[in-house]
């Protein structure tokens, strides 16, 4: 029995040197998982900073994506009401041309009215100097005239004395040159009186002629005028086509930069939508990366109660 005995008693040393030996391999693989689950829960911790920063950095790309949003449509906004100003703009400066063309028309018939007026004017003018040159050439003919009724009043005068010296034989003679007398009177009567009546006609000439010249003078400087503003009204037509032409090309290229803003909208929308994608996707694996950080904490836990429990049965094979 001593002998089974000391059989058992070696075994069982054995048994517990095998025991301490598996206790120090695994403690040693306690320690070596430990320390895997060391780095693990490092590596763990830097996955979750990491998504953390991921996150925050999609949240702040999302919120300036959000601002460059509201932005775009701001300047969307502007867009449109700066083409409802160039439309505005683009309808008075039709109105403008309208009017200037209207009123282009108007000038051009008030020139050719002018020009008749000018030519009419001129054409009285010649005739009062051709009417002024007529009555010269009667006063000149009057003159003859007078002339001749003074002559021949003298001769009948003459007449008339020689009849009284030739007595009762000139009486006949006498009453012929009374008669001539009483006619070169009469004659002279009449000139002066047709001297009068030119007289006044010549003053009134001269005085129509002096109007007609200032009229014809007026007449070429409203001419004048009227080119001017003719001028001026085409510039006005040529100044309201180039605006035209202008506010044509601005709301060409409003048009280009609103679509421009169209296409930069869908892709933020879509940039928007994608980056929602991601923080879904990053919240999902941050919570996952959590998880696995409280299962690893958890594990090492209990590979420290383990590796405690370990070395208090060490301890209780020792003793």
């Amino acid at each position: 029995k001593e002998r089974d005995a000391n059989d058992l008693l070696d075994k069982l040393k054995e048994t517990m040197n095998e025991i301490d030996k598996s206790t120090l391999e695994l403690n040693s693989s306690i320690s070596e998982s430990y320390e895997y689950m060391q780095n693990i829960e490092q590596m763990s911790e830097q996955s979750k900073n990491s998504v953390e920063e991921i996150t925050k950095g999609i949240n702040e790309n999302a919120s300036s994506v959000e601002k460059i949003v509201r932005s775009t449509n701001d300047s969307t906004d502007l867009i449109n009401k700066t083409r409802e100003l160039s439309n505005k703009a683009k309808s008075y400066s039709n109105n403008m041309k309208t009017v200037v063309t209207e009123n282009s028309a108007g000038i051009n018939e008030m020139v050719q009215q002018m020009i008749t007026i000018n030519d009419a004017v001129g054409t009285a003018l010649t005739n009062m100097s051709d009417l002024k040159t007529n009555m010269d050439s009667i006063n000149a003919s009057l003159d003859g005239i007078d002339e001749i009724a003074e002559q021949t009043n003298l001769l009948a005068l003459n007449a008339s004395i020689e009849a009284a010296r030739a007595g009762d034989a000139g009486k006949g003679f006498a009453v012929v040159a009374s008669e001539i007398s009483k006619l070169a009177e009469m004659s002279a009567k009449t000139v002066k009186e047709i001297y009068e009546v030119i007289e006044g006609i010549n003053e009134a000439t001269v005085s129509t002629l002096d109007r007609v010249s200032h009229g014809k003078e007026a007449v070429e400087v409203g001419n004048e005028v009227i080119n001017k503003v003719k001028d001026s009204f085409s510039s006005l037509e040529e100044s309201a086509l180039a605006i035209n032409n202008t506010i044509d090309t601005e709301d060409h290229m409003i048009l280009d930069i609103s679509s421009s803003f169209d296409s930069i909208m869908e892709q933020l929308e879509n940039i928007s939508a994608v980056s929602e994608e991601h923080a879904a996707a990053t919240e999902e694996m941050l919570a996952a990366i959590e998880t696995q950080y409280d299962l690893i904490n958890q594990v090492s836990e209990e590979m420290t109660s383990i590796n405690d429990q370990s070395n208090n049965l060490r301890r209780i094979l020792v003793e």
